[in-house]
Parts: C-alpha cells; structure tokens; sequence
C-alpha cells in the first residue's frame, strides 16, 4: 500500500517520494474529510441551540513553525475578543490576520475582511508611553543578572522579539533613580537595625556582607547601569554569625 502512494506522488517513480512525503498526504487527506463532519456538527449544534465549542488545538507544519511571536496580555486579548464581536454585528464577512508588525516583544497585528475593514490590535496594553509587556520583559531581563549578549541570544533563539538598547536604555534612565532609593534605603535601614542590636559587640559596620557570607541564599540581587551592568547585592545581617564575629 506505500507503493501503491508513494507511485503517483513520485511521477512513476517511487524512489522520487520518501515515507514522510507519503504519511503527510494521507493525513493531509484525512483531516480534509473530517472538517466537513466538524461543520456538521457545529450546523446541528447551532439549529438545536447547543454551544459549539471547537476544539483549542492547532497543529503546526515546517513553514509555520517559524511564524512570528510575541508576548500579549490578558486584558489584550480580551479586547481583540469585544472588537471582533462588534465587527460581526455589522459586517457578516470574517477578519483574517494581515499582517503582524513586532515592536520589541509585542506584536501589532492589522486584520483585514473581505470588506476592505481594518482592524489593527496590539498584543499588549500601555503604562504611560511603553507596551506593559516591554516594561515587564525589560524589568525581568534587569533584575536576573543575565548580560546584554545573552538577552540578545535569547530572543533570537526563541524568536519572540528583541528590545533595542536605545528603548532600554530609556527605560533604564527612567526608573533607574527609584531603583537604586530603594536599594539605599533597604541597605540602610538593614545597616541601623544592626547596629542598633549589637551595640555592644559592634562597634561599626561598614560591609553589607558582614556576617552574611554564608548566607546568600536569603540575599535579593538588584542590576544597576546598562552598559557597566553592575551587580549590588542587598542582604539579610544574620544575628548567629554576627554574634559569633569579634571582629570590629
């Protein structure tokens, strides 16, 4: 029977025709004749007023699988869900995706029907004047310690969108100052705290690490600078080694 497939598939020549080429035009064929069984039914569901829930599945092929992504939000896809539905109450034609423009990790996607309307949706809400998910996904690429170059390789690799350096830069510019009165503060208030318990043993501490070192599981790492990436380490004083340290 592989013969038998794989013989008008080559021209005549069966050798022309691999087992892959030959599984995928008989799946190919069957999924064809089950579509119309999955109309069908959806027809019989919607004449006796039951909901059709379709089935969530997609497979993908060779030339799909290096399709665009990004990353969207909840509340986006609630609103792409409420603009098609307004569509369909005064146009009967479907949307179909036109295109899709990537802006960082978020994707912009024009959707066209037959009636010439456009429908242009965003993968992601605003905060302020940035895409949340940029905001997110550069927050998250700051605080894991991880360099430029391998952010950079990173998306690539994964294909989901590449923030510029100039856009983190100014993102970087923008919430760097709160970032790092944060960083102070919780370095300071940690530094009196202790003081203020060992005033006895210790006459002053001058090294976030003291008594720390074999604690850094129980430390927060926070990035600073885009360019020099600066790694401050913002610890927990442990009060067991700082009882057992002599040191001044």
């Amino acid at each position: 029977m592989t013969l038998k497939r794989q013989w008008p598939l080559g021209g005549g020549n069966p050798n022309r025709t691999t087992n892959k080429d030959m599984l995928f035009e008989v799946m190919t064929f069957y999924i064809k004749n089950n579509i119309t069984q999955l109309d069908e039914d959806q027809h019989m569901a919607e004449e006796n007023n039951i909901p059709f829930l379709d089935c969530s599945f997609t497979s993908c092929n060779e030339e799909t699988s290096t399709q665009k992504l990004f990353v969207t939000a909840e509340t986006s896809i609630e609103n792409l869900i409420k603009r098609v539905i307004n569509h369909g109450k005064v146009c009967k034609s479907q949307l179909h995706l036109y295109s899709t423009d990537i802006k960082g990790h978020v994707g912009v996607c024009k959707l066209k029907c037959e009636e010439k309307h456009e429908l242009l949706w965003s993968s992601s809400p605003y905060m302020g004047d940035k895409y949340l998910c940029n905001l997110r996904m550069s927050h998250g690429f700051y605080v894991s310690g991880i360099l430029p170059n391998q952010y950079s390789r990173f998306c690539q690799a994964s294909n989901i969108g590449t923030i510029g350096e100039t856009t983190l830069n100014s993102i970087f510019q923008k919430y760097a100052p709160v970032v790092s009165q944060l960083v102070k503060e919780s370095y300071e208030t940690a530094l009196l705290e202790e003081i203020a318990s060992y005033e006895e043993g210790i006459d002053i501490v001058t090294d976030a690490r003291h008594g720390t070192r074999k604690n850094s599981m129980y430390t927060d790492v926070v990035c600073l600078g885009a360019r020099t990436h600066k790694v401050l380490r913002v610890e927990t004083i442990s009060k067991v080694d700082c009882a057992k340290c002599t040191k001044t």
